[in-house]
């Protein structure tokens, strides 16, 4: 069940971000991304970049960029853009994003099921902060 949602949470958001629908894209990455999908975790901070679908918010974009490079995607534009993305945000605001990176790497995937359904990738407790939509 884990890679269905990976495989299709992930062309489900390609395919709406084709279409120019990047709202709808950005809730099938975030549900991609929660499960570990790399490909996912670097489109949903591509969109908080731009803020194409979603407030532009440079914390949950250098957020959702260090957890595709902790997760795999290493190209050497990931690295450009997670300093980038780290600039960008306000010296108060780098604790708030490092605490959810840690709660992150707890809650990995790889480490706890926690996106076999759809209620459990809607957690509360994972969610809250940086893990919701805006």
């Amino acid at each position: 069940m884990q890679q269905w949602v990976w495989t299709h949470g992930a062309q489900l958001g390609d395919f709406y971000s084709d279409q120019y629908d990047y709202a709808t894209a950005a809730k099938h990455y975030l549900r991609s991304a929660l499960c570990g999908d790399a490909h996912s975790q670097d489109e949903l901070a591509k969109l908080y970049e731009l803020g194409r679908g979603v407030k532009k918010d440079f914390r949950r974009a250098w957020l959702w960029i260090r957890i595709a490079h902790e997760v795999g995607r290493t190209d050497e534009s990931v690295g450009v853009r997670m300093m980038n993305y780290q600039r960008q945000v306000l010296l108060p605001d780098l604790g708030y994003v490092d605490d959810a990176f840690a709660l992150w790497a707890v809650r990995r995937p790889d480490q706890t099921v926690t996106c076999e359904t759809e209620s459990q990738v809607a957690e509360t407790e994972f969610r809250n902060g940086l893990f919701l939509l805006n």
